[in-house]
């Protein structure tokens, strides 16, 4: 068996004093925490050195837009999934840098040459990964990155707002 050293005991014991004082590691003391005289409460320093530099962010607002893709998946009338995976993967592989990664935000849809959008669009149109409901919620979005993928599908349909609209709302959460 091999002898321990010297450092690893002391390491040792220092965690064990920390367990059994109530401290971890790294941990603040509640002397650390700074008053909130607004909020009448105690602040752990970290949140208290970002405090006013928080701000809360709206699904619908600023996160709805920009996950479009990945959010469509919660419609419950979604076809199949594998279309979806199987799409981005396809497109995935059209984006020529290996260190980009078409990641299913609306603006990694930018990323997929634009000599290669044609054939994208039709590859995408044999498949169920681009429904009207989908296409009419990204035609809402003016200069939107993806919105090469509807140009195909605008030249046979007119844009219906109402349906993006719709479409939209049933992927926002819906207060109970």
């Amino acid at each position: 068996m091999a002898h321990k050293g010297r450092g690893q005991k002391n390491k040792k014991s220092k965690a064990k004093r920390n367990r059994k004082s109530g401290q971890r590691s790294g941990a603040s003391t509640l002397a650390d925490h700074v008053r909130d005289s607004k909020r009448r409460q105690l602040v752990p320093p970290l949140l208290a050195a970002m405090q006013d530099k928080l701000q809360p962010l709206s699904w619908e607002r600023d996160l709805l837009p920009e996950m479009l893709w990945t959010a469509s998946l919660v419609v419950d009338e979604w076809p199949d999934r594998g279309e979806h995976h199987a799409a981005l993967s396809r497109l995935d592989d059209l984006v020529g840098n290996e260190s980009d990664c078409l990641d299913s935000t609306i603006s990694s849809f930018a990323l997929v040459p634009v000599e290669l959008r044609s054939e994208a669009r039709s590859w995408l149109a044999h498949t169920n990964a681009l429904t009207d409901d989908f296409a009419n919620a990204l035609s809402l979005y003016q200069d939107c990155p993806a919105g090469w993928m509807v140009e195909d599908w605008l030249e046979d349909h007119a844009p219906d707002r109402a349906a993006g609209i719709e479409y939209l709302k049933a992927l926002v959460p819906q207060a109970a």
